[in-house]
Formats: structure tokens, sequence, C-alpha cells
């Protein structure tokens, strides 16, 4: 009786979860594919909601349909493509679409810029060193205040690798000789400062242009880097004149109290005026903030 019909039982059950599971994979290639071709097409309609799918479900193999779709000479299209290929992973093709974005958002038309920047905002840390450049770059006063906030979210998910290559894309902007270029690429630096601390002291300080190095030292200073008071005060002793009055002025800026005895040494010993200068103007600076029954510092 009930022995020989339940393990009949039991097997068809087993037989009827296979066969939904294996019609629900069947289904969900199928549906994968069709998504894949259609992101692939040269038809927006198509295109959007496809990437849209996409950019939820993501897979490798959707890469090369989207990147056609990066193609597209609809804004929409390239921006919901950029949004399916970041969620893939893929760095090198999210850094193809992130420079495609780019000249879109240094166009003359704001609200495409906010499109694109949307769109670049998607992709993250590899968009960092694109948009570094569309804030220097960009000339609406919207746009600049859109894609620095666009850069603030980046920096603040962004792998190491990433936030490297976003502070080098900043040190480049200073190196520029172009005055105004110069002006707009301080203002990133000192901007954003705060946000690579580590990576400027890292990178920006032993710079081997020396203008990348002073300008490091000011941003960090005209942005209360208070941390890096300690590395920038290494400065007092190196060769070159020009980093040794710029960090006196820094640390004075920044108020650094463990510099004083070495700032008393270089306005006392250096042999540049300049530095002398300089150093006494941060001593007198930074005492003067010190409560008036301190200890001294050696």
């Amino acid at each position: 009786g009930d022995g020989v019909i339940q393990p009949a039982t039991s097997k068809a059950g087993a037989w009827v979860v296979v066969a939904v599971v294996g019609c629900a994979a069947l289904l969900g290639c199928d549906r994968t594919e069709r998504n894949i071709r259609d992101a692939g097409s040269n038809n927006p309609t198509r295109q959007i909601p496809a990437a849209e799918w996409l950019a939820r479900n993501p897979t490798p193999d959707a890469l090369a349909a989207l990147e056609l779709g990066m193609q597209s000479t609809h804004l929409d299209v390239r921006v919901a493509s950029a949004r399916a290929i970041a969620a893939t992973g893929d760095a090198r093709a999210a850094r193809a679409a992130s420079r495609i974005l780019r000249a879109d958002a240094l166009g003359h038309d704001p609200k495409v810029a906010e499109t694109a920047l949307a769109g670049m905002g998607a992709i993250g840390g590899p968009a960092l060193p694109d948009l570094i450049t569309v804030a220097l770059l960009a000339t609406d006063g919207y746009v600049r205040a859109l894609v620095r906030g666009t850069i603030a979210e980046g920096l603040a998910s962004a792998s190491p690798g990433d936030r490297v290559a976003a502070t080098a894309a900043l040190l480049d902007g200073v190196a520029e000789s172009d005055a105004d270029l110069y002006r707009a690429a301080y203002g990133n630096l000192v901007a954003f400062a705060p946000l690579v601390q580590g990576e400027l002291v890292d990178t920006g300080l032993p710079h081997t242009n020396r203008r990348v190095q002073v300008s490091t030292m000011m941003a960090m200073a005209d942005s209360s880097c208070v941390g890096a008071g300690p590395a920038i005060a290494r400065f007092l002793g190196d060769a070159d004149a020009v980093l040794r009055a710029e960090a006196a002025r820094s640390l004075g800026a920044l108020g650094t109290t463990s510099a004083l005895p070495e700032l008393r040494r270089v306005a006392s010993s250096d042999p540049v005026l300049d530095v002398r200068k300089a150093a006494r103007d941060a001593e007198e600076g930074i005492s003067a903030l010190l409560p008036p029954d301190a200890d001294p510092l050696p």
C-alpha cells in the first residue's frame, strides 16, 4: 500500500522540481540573450531598456553589445550602456565608456553635461581622472559644481588604485604652465586635498616637479590638512630653498606645533633670508596660538 506509492510520488515531485528549475534557467538564458541582442541593436527604444536590464543583471557576455551602445548617437543610450558596463566590473571597458561621456560633459549644453555626469558617476572610481578633467576644463558654473560633487562621491567609494589615479590627475593639473588652467587645477586640488591627503603625502610632496610639490603644500595648508604637518616639516631640511620656504609657510598656516623646534632652528640658521623670514613668521604665528601658560617647546 503506502510503502509502494510514496517513493513514486516523491520521484514524480522531484522531476517536477527539476523541470521547473530547468525551464526557469532556459527562460533566464533566453532573456539574457535577448537583452544582449537588443543592447547591441541600433534601435534606442530597444537599447535603453535592454541596457537597464543588463545593469541589474550584469554579465561580461554583454560587453561587446554594450560597447556598441556607447557608439550610439543618442546620449541616453550611451549613459544606459555605461551604467551596464560599470555593473560588470570590467575596469578597462568602464574607462573607455567614461572617456566617451567626458566629451559629452564638456559640451556647451549644461543639461547634456548633467546627464553625462550621471553616467560617469555610475561608473565611479574608473571615471575619476576624466571627471577631474571635466572639473578642470568646464566653464559653466553649474557644471563645475556638479562635477565636484560627483568627484567627491566617487572618491568616497573608490579603490586604492583609483584614488591614486585620481590624485595623479589632480597633480597633473597643477603642473600646467597656463595661468588659467593652473588656477582651476589649484582650486580642484584645494577642494579634494582632504579626501586624498594620504595620496598627496605619498605622491604630491615627493613629486619630481617642484611646482607640483609647492602646490601640494599650499593646497594642504589652504584646506587645513593638519595631518600632513609632519610630512611637510621634513622639507625644512631640503636642499631646495623654495621648498624650505614653502614648508615653513604651510606649517605656519596649519599651526603645526610639533614643528616649532625645527622652525626656530631654520629661522636662526638657514643661509637664505627668505627662508629665515618664512620660518620666523611661522614660528610667531604658531606660538600665538598656544595658551599663555603653555610650556614652551624646546
